[in-house]
């Protein structure tokens, strides 16, 4: 979109459902869909990689901090998965949390993800380990915001 003008500019044709998520550098934007996909795409609009692995809709999604050619997602399966965006393999698979992921933080020393099941799970990016299990909602988590400096 244009914001001054209020025009759409692109529109970018592939999913076959729904997006849930977007993020965006200045090389690539990244979504997820209800399709269960996710999709790495130029700024000309054109689909790069299509990163297939989860099962039921895709929500969760952030990029690896410090490897911004590297993103995670979270799905209606339960999974967490590191993807490589040029080659679109699917580089780990996290052990399923105890609800569908709707959501993904992902910084250089920690990975939050957020669950229907109402918790929060911290793990390590760099080994994929588990260090917490944060409960203490009511409901399904769905945003995550961090600050590594406190």
């Amino acid at each position: 979109w244009d914001l001054t003008t209020g025009g759409c500019t692109r529109v970018l044709t592939g999913h076959q459902a729904s997006i849930c998520s977007l993020v965006a550098t200045d090389e690539i934007i990244v979504s997820t869909s209800f399709d269960g996909s996710s999709k790495v795409w130029s700024w000309t609009g054109r689909a790069e990689q299509s990163l297939l692995g989860h099962q039921g809709h895709v929500c969760g999604l952030s990029l690896q901090e410090g490897d911004e050619r590297k993103c995670w997602t979270g799905a209606d399966d339960g999974l967490v998965k590191l993807w490589d965006m040029d080659t679109a393999a699917c580089l780990e698979t996290l052990p399923q949390q105890g609800g569908s992921v709707w959501c993904v933080k992902a910084e250089a020393a920690e990975l939050l993800t957020g669950c229907t099941d109402a918790s929060v799970r911290l793990f390590d990016p760099r080994s994929s380990q588990e260090i917490a299990h944060l409960l203490g909602h009511r409901e399904a988590v769905a945003g995550l915001v961090s600050d590594e400096d406190k």
